[in-house]
């Protein structure tokens, strides 16, 4: 019984190993999969924005540099 009560306590403490990486584990995964559809979702609207603004600044700054 004595060895039985020492298997179980070698088990619990064990778990509670893998409890405390999975935990590790769950809070990493957060960011990185944030970094990721922030970079599928944020990378063509920032392109297509910055052309936009680009654009912009041309024909401003060549329409500014026309006219002095």
């Amino acid at each position: 019984m004595e060895d039985s009560v020492e298997e179980a306590l070698q088990n619990v403490k064990e778990g509670a190993s893998h409890i405390a990486s999975a935990a590790r584990y769950r809070a990493s995964v957060y960011p990185i999969a944030g970094a990721v559809i922030g970079g599928c979702l944020g990378g063509p609207v920032g392109i297509i924005a910055g052309m936009k603004l680009g654009g912009l600044a041309a024909v401003s700054c060549g329409f500014i540099g026309e006219h002095l």
